[in-house]
């Protein structure tokens, strides 16, 4: 009769341990799949979206409103958007002779773009500290500098804008 006892108690163990794993998994918040990230970035910022990159973590949606041309960073799991920058702004142009957005997001800029040296002068001008990184990204309109200053303990990271030396992001880390 023990015996019986104890192999209903090990039986009811396990079976309460499998149903509590698969409850907890179902539970368990899923992911923004790309579609939901979509649907999400068009409804909080009015916007047509131009391309969505996933990884594990994080999406980074590129996007234009009648303002200008975006990215911002979409955590999966929570669903928040972070890191808001402006890439590139529209200028406005007499009616009739505005091209559409597309246009103006893809038509290579044919200006010249500052140098590493004046993009570095420019943050260390709003920062002052050392240099840490200085990277290059292309874009359609010019490109971009991102700058990392380390200041005492804290780190800032400016992304400024190759052609027009504008800072277009601020970060802080500690």
């Amino acid at each position: 009769m023990n015996k019986k006892i104890v192999v209903l108690l090990i039986v009811t163990f396990i079976i309460s341990y499998f149903l509590f794993s698969k409850v907890s998994d179902i539970l368990k918040p899923q992911p923004l799949s790309k579609s939901d990230v979509q649907t999400y970035i068009e409804q909080l910022y009015t916007g047509d979206i131009k391309s969505i990159v996933m990884d594990d973590e994080e999406a980074i949606v590129s996007f234009t409103t009648k303002e200008g041309f975006y990215e911002v960073n979409v955590h999966l799991e929570s669903g928040r958007p972070s890191n808001l920058t402006l890439v590139h702004q529209f200028v406005e142009q007499p009616v009739g002779e505005q091209p559409s957005i597309d246009e103006q997001v893809t038509e290579p800029t044919k200006q010249t773009r500052i140098s590493e040296q004046q993009a570095i002068q420019i943050a260390l001008k709003e920062q002052p500290g050392i240099v840490d990184n200085v990277k290059f990204k292309k874009t359609d309109d010019g490109g971009l500098y991102e700058i990392e200053i380390e200041h005492g303990d804290y780190e800032t990271t400016f992304i400024i804008h190759a052609v027009t030396g504008k800072i277009l992001s601020v970060q802080f880390d500690d």
